[in-house]
């Protein structure tokens, strides 16, 4: 009897389950799609004439980019949007943050700046934080910005201004404080053209003060030849000179150049190159004599190492 009982429930069990799967409940709404914020907002004055909103954008998509401001004691004096922009008009900066300019800047009272995003549903996000600026005095900028081109790297250097009082360091390419005069550039390549920026820094924060910039656009040029290949041998096989010498390595690395020359000569002359491989046969006619061998690296701007090790032969009578 309790097995038959058993049987029956599983039995209204299933039933049960069937009824529940066939049933169709209400559709659950849609889940809205509210972008993110950032907590990670800036502001920096730019010398005396600009005020830029620096932001990241949220990792959902962003179609405007609204700025709201308060400038003066905030009893009774709300945040009012003074600026939309659209996400394909911010202008970007290094380190995947873009930036706005506040169309009327304030600089002799203090202002309060807050950013929200819109995306293509027209939904907003919450506020940003919060940055209050303080008036402050706008340094001058540097001078005499130089650089000094070497093959893995860019040394940057320049001057201070002549009114230096107050400067606490300096901002390079919008991405770095430092309080030296020098800056190392390593992310550059040979032959495209860069702008380095340096401006003056008299506050760090709240806003970051900064001085109107100073550049300087150049095309790093690759001057620096490869090293000279080593361990050339010279080895007569049949009726030429078989050459072998050790691959160098560079990046850049084009080829080789094959330089001769016969026991009455006092000059190498080029007879083959460039080449791309480390061993080059020189089919040589008969004649008696020694045949003396050096070989040269070249690269893709067309720099040529020095001359490798001497190698000689003895040419067949």
């Amino acid at each position: 009897m309790l097995r038959r009982t058993s049987r029956l429930c599983v039995w209204v069990v299933g039933l049960t389950l069937l009824a529940a799967c066939g049933k169709v409940g209400n559709p659950l709404p849609p889940v809205a799609q509210i972008p993110a914020t950032v907590d990670t907002m800036d502001v920096v004055q730019q010398g005396g004439t600009a005020i830029l909103i620096v932001f990241p954008l949220p990792a959902m998509s962003v179609r405007e980019v609204s700025v709201f401001r308060r400038c003066g004691a905030p009893d009774d004096n709300p945040l009012k949007e003074i600026l939309q922009v659209t996400a394909a008009d911010l202008r970007a900066l290094p380190g995947d943050r873009f930036a706005v300019s506040d169309p009327s800047p304030r600089f002799d009272v203090s202002c309060a700046y807050e950013v929200q995003f819109r995306n293509n549903h027209g939904r907003r996000s919450a506020m940003s934080n919060m940055v209050t600026t303080q008036p402050g005095p706008t340094p001058a900028s540097p001078t005499d910005l130089t650089v000094d081109v070497k093959q893995s790297e860019i040394d940057v250097s320049w001057n201070a201004p002549s009114e230096a009082q107050g400067i606490l360091g300096y901002y390079v390419d919008f991405r770095e404080f430092v309080t030296r005069r020098d800056y190392v550039i390593r992310d550059f390549r040979f032959d495209v053209s860069r702008t380095v920026v340096v401006q003056s820094v008299s506050r760090v924060r709240d806003p970051m003060i900064l001085s109107p910039p100073t550049a300087l656009t150049f095309v790093p040029k690759d001057t620096f030849p490869p090293a000279a290949p080593a361990d050339l041998t010279a080895v007569r096989v049949g009726e030429g000179v078989q050459l072998v010498w050790d691959a160098v390595t560079a990046p850049d690395l084009s080829g080789y150049n094959v330089y001769r020359r016969t026991e009455g000569e006092q000059d190498f002359h080029k007879i083959a190159g460039p080449i791309p491989v480390p061993r080059y046969f020189d089919a040589v006619e008969r004649g008696g004599g020694v045949l003396y061998y050096v070989v040269t690296a070249l690269d893709r701007s067309g720099n040529e190492s020095g001359y490798s090790n001497q190698a000689t032969a003895s040419r067949k009578r």
